[in-house]
Order: structure tokens, then sequence, then C-alpha cells
């Protein structure tokens, strides 16, 4: 494999190394392991996600927005799969594949970066309005 990039994330030249030889990649035991994609999407890896902080971030919208939008390969445990989101108080334990964790954890970081531009916009304005009364 041959593959010339620049100012990019190890996890994006993997994907763009593996993608085309339908491999994926996985970390067990600290050690990378490259493997077919079948293997790759067995949900296997349980993690726990604070919700991001945002106005109304309620487990269960936010479950239901991961499984709107996040791989659609992936098969929920509702819709008969064996991947699970289990709402907490104030966040979620995921079960699913690696690759979609790192989905989920994308679709964060996202809507973190949205509500702080939010939050930022009315402090914003307001310092814009103070200096034009000045």
């Amino acid at each position: 494999i041959n593959l010339a990039v620049q100012n990019i994330k190890l996890e994006s030249a993997l994907d763009l190394m593996l993608e085309p030889l339908a491999l994926d990649y996985m970390i067990k035991d600290e050690v990378m392991m490259i493997t077919s994609h079948m293997v790759a999407e067995v949900p296997s890896d349980v993690r726990v996600y604070d919700l991001p902080e945002m106005p109304g971030a309620e487990p269960e919208k936010i479950s239901e927005l991961i499984m709107n939008t996040v791989d659609a390969s992936v098969t929920w445990d509702q819709d008969g799969g064996t991947g699970t989101i289990t709402p907490l108080e104030d966040g979620l334990v995921v079960r699913t594949s690696q690759r979609v964790h790192r989905e989920i954890e994308a679709l964060f970081e996202q809507l973190e970066a949205h509500s702080a531009a939010e939050r930022a916009q009315p402090e914003a304005e307001a310092i814009r309005k103070k200096k034009s009364d000045e």
C-alpha cells in the first residue's frame, strides 16, 4: 500500500488505506489490529458517554439521534441487531463496534461545537452593542 498524505489524523489515513481493501482496524489491549469489516463491526466495545453540554440534551433524545444518524449499517437491538444504547440520568452506556464509537465521539464533538457557538453568539452581540453604545 502506498499512500501520501499530510496534516490528517492517523484515523483518517488508516480509513483511506483500508477501505478499498474491505479492511478495518480495531484497538485491543493497546495493539492495533487490521481485520475484516465483518470482524471489526461486532459490537463488543462498551463505553459510557457523558452527554454533551447543550440545552435539552436528554438521554432518550440523544439515543434516538445516535440511532438515526450514526452508521446506517449498524442495526441496534430495537431493530433486531446487537448494538445497544442504555440511557442514564446524565449519560449513555453504548455497546457497539469501535468504528461506531468513533462516529459517536465525532457526533458529540459536533454537537458540543454547535452548542458552544450558540452560547457565544449572545455574548458577542452584547459586546458589539456595548462598543457601539460607547
